[in-house]
């Protein structure tokens, strides 16, 4: 049984980019999976360095990132990938790397290395030759950011306080007091008590029917003179009362 032969050279780099031929031989069905197809991915390590880094362009134009340990259908739908006829192979191979990758550690010497994958494990078949080759790209300084000037805020200007004017307190406006006239009204003397005629009725008891029958002759006779005296006596009062009330205008 041969030996499988893996060889890489020619490396042209531009840029980012390494293009570079390579060649297999010695290949057999086991080798590659089921349906024939084997696998490849390319990988960066500065010299010296333990850690692979980089992308391989696969055969539909994509840049694949590197994977210590990729999955078998990962392997098998994402990998570069040909088909060996006689148990041979050879090609292009491209790889790439980016400057802002962590394992790049700027300006210098790079190993160049292909690993080779059946798509029945996780682990690589098999490798090329390594590969020395330098690589030129920069590591960008990041700018930093300028900090922005704070503007400072402008002082408000204080508008001068008016001195409150004072107001003249009003003096009182002094009231005249109205002057009280007082009328003396002369008081009428009080009016004397005019004693008022009394009359007084006599009641006399009620007499026996036979009696007062008796007695009616004798009182018939006796009334005129009772009657002048009446008449007299209220002659007499009504005088002196227009004597009182003369008095009195007087």
């Amino acid at each position: 049984m041969a030996a499988i032969s893996f060889l890489i050279d020619s490396p042209q780099i531009a840029s980012t980019e390494v293009t570079l031929n390579a060649s297999i031989s010695g290949l057999t069905t086991s080798s590659c999976n089921t349906d024939g197809r084997c696998f490849l991915e390319g990988t960066l390590r500065q010299v010296g360095a333990s850690k692979y880094f980089g992308f391989t362009q696969n055969n539909l134009g994509s840049w694949i990132d590197y994977q210590s340990s990729p999955e078998i259908e990962y392997i098998q739908n994402n990998f570069f990938d040909f088909s060996p006829i006689s148990g041979t192979w050879s090609g292009q191979l491209k790889i790439k790397f980016s400057v802002l990758d962590s394992e790049y550690k700027g300006p210098g010497d790079y190993e160049i290395k292909i690993r080779r994958f059946s798509g029945k494990s996780q682990n690589p078949s098999g490798g090329s030759n390594i590969l020395v080759s330098r690589l030129d790209q920069t590591i960008p300084t990041p700018t930093p950011s300028p900090t922005p000037t704070p503007t400072p805020s402008s002082t408000p200007t204080l508008s001068p306080t008016p001195t409150p004017t004072s107001t003249p307190t009003p003096s009182p406006t002094p009231t005249n007091n109205p002057t009280r006239i007082i009328t003396y009204t002369p008081t009428s003397p009080p009016a004397k008590n005019i004693p008022s005629p009394t009359t007084i009725l006599t009641v006399s008891p009620t007499e026996n029917p036979a009696v007062l029958a008796a007695s009616t002759s004798a009182k018939s006779s006796s009334t005129i003179p009772l009657f002048s005296t009446i008449v007299g006596t209220l002659a007499s009062i009504f005088i002196l009362i227009l004597r009182f009330t003369k008095s009195r205008v007087e």
